[in-house]
């Protein structure tokens, strides 16, 4: 497999191991605290050492620094895991809970998380061995932890440094800009894998014209956020048939929902149709990894909350349309549709069901027309998305934004009644109002 397909397949599955990280540091703090141990150990049982007054000073500051390590470190902890919960609140509350796998997902924070387990558990490690080798030794030949001491004030620094990152990557993921912004990167990301997978597509053709067989959803009820696609081709040429997709990514399947349709194009049936099903991911959440629309999706719902009554915020509006459009823009020259695989003959194997680009503009611009109220900041904004994305757009894919073009005309005629406030909100603006 190969690394980008690899990280994408990975990807998804993100939020199911965020724990993965901080396990791997707690037990990589034990480890070292057993080899420290025996590495202090080998040092205090050796003759030009154990006599050395230098050597042996270090005995009494290494046990100090070891033992008031150890227990402040499990508050410590317990105090970054609280700074966590209130910043995933808040942003759940102000953004969108769907922000807040940004939270799970984030490295700076498993990468702490994994430090501070680390920590902790080497401290109480190091000083379990420690009493373990004095009670064994006796007083005469006592356990000096020089190389653990060392280690331990090393991974306090660390900590401390981590901590540094930790909050300053929290406040960042609290600010709207900085959410909406890394929003809009995933979704560009998705956007170029789109157009990766779009390079295999070719012009529709009707080779399937044997037995249909429709296979339905049989496991768990869960979110479509990938397929296989190359083990899917595969499976269909050794089995000479063809699959198309009903289901798209983003889908919530339950059991019994349509998923595929095998077409029976060799000499012999297929026997088992719902083999397929193996290489298809469902999840409890949709991923970011090959699902564009969720990307527009978040971006949509943040603009839909700032434009709300409760809120009336209509420059985070704005903001988003601005990201809105970035996005967009990358989609326009993107082939959408139906994606036809081949096997190596030629033949077409899989055909995956994608979004079209009415549906991307549909995504991004319906909810906020609709909901953008006499708000002149938010209408002059959105006149200069429809209006740059109208001149960049294909021509045979500027309908759809020319009809959202005049019925935000309308709109305006409507929210603003009179002729000068008309004309004012009615100008494309992309800063808005300044």
């Amino acid at each position: 497999m190969r690394p980008q397909r690899w990280r994408r397949n990975a990807t998804s599955r993100v939020p199911r191991f965020s724990l993965l990280v901080p396990l791997l540091g707690f037990v990589a703090g034990g480890v070292w605290g057993v080899i420290t141990t025996g590495v202090d150990q080998a040092l205090s049982s050796s003759a030009w050492l154990a006599d050395d007054p230098d050597f042996q000073a270090f005995r009494d500051p290494s046990r100090a620094v070891i033992e008031s390590v150890g227990p402040p470190m499990l508050t410590f902890i317990g105090v970054v895991f609280s700074l966590t919960l209130v910043a995933v609140q808040m942003a759940a509350e102000n953004l969108t809970p769907r922000v807040v796998r940004l939270f799970m997902q984030s490295r700076v924070t498993k990468t702490a998380l994994a430090l501070f387990l680390g920590t902790f558990f080497y401290t109480l490690v190091v000083r379990y061995l420690s009493l373990h080798v004095e009670d064994k030794k006796g007083r005469e030949n006592e356990f000096v932890p020089f190389l653990s001491g060392f280690s331990t004030m090393v991974l306090v620094a660390c900590c401390v440094l981590a901590f540094i990152a930790y909050v300053q990557h929290t406040l960042r993921l609290m600010r709207l800009t900085e959410v909406v912004d890394l929003l809009m990167r995933e979704t560009l990301k998705s956007v170029h894998v789109v157009r990766a997978l779009s390079r295999t597509r070719e012009p529709a053709g009707d080779e399937w014209r044997g037995v249909e067989h429709e296979v339905c959803h049989a496991g768990q009820p869960g979110v479509l956020i990938g397929l296989h696609r190359k083990a899917l081709v595969r499976d269909a040429a050794r089995n000479k048939c063809g699959l198309r997709l009903l289901a798209r990514t983003g889908d919530y399947l339950v059991p019994g929902s349509p998923l595929y349709v095998v077409y029976e194009t060799g000499d012999r049936p297929v026997r088992r149709p719902g083999h397929f099903r193996r290489h298809i991911r469902t999840g409890s959440e949709r991923g970011s990894v090959e699902d564009v629309a969720f990307g527009l999706r978040q971006l949509v719902d943040i603009g839909l909350r700032a434009l709300s009554n409760s809120v009336n915020d209509p420059t985070t509006a704005v903001q988003v349309l601005d990201r809105i459009q970035v996005v967009l823009t990358a989609c326009a020259r993107v082939p959408w549709g139906d994606i036809e695989y081949r096997d190596r003959t030629g033949a077409v194997r899989l055909v995956e069901r994608a979004p079209t680009w009415d549906d991307l503009v549909v995504l991004g611009c319906e909810e906020m027309l609709v909901h953008c109220g006499p708000a002149p900041q938010v209408t002059r904004r959105f006149a200069a998305l429809l209006h740059d994305l109208e001149a960049l757009a294909p021509p045979d894919r500027r309908p759809v934004v020319t009809g959202y073009r005049e019925r935000l005309e309308e709109h305006v005629e409507h929210a603003f009644p009179e002729p000068e406030r008309r004309r004012f909100a009615a100008v494309p603006d992309r800063q808005g109002i300044g």
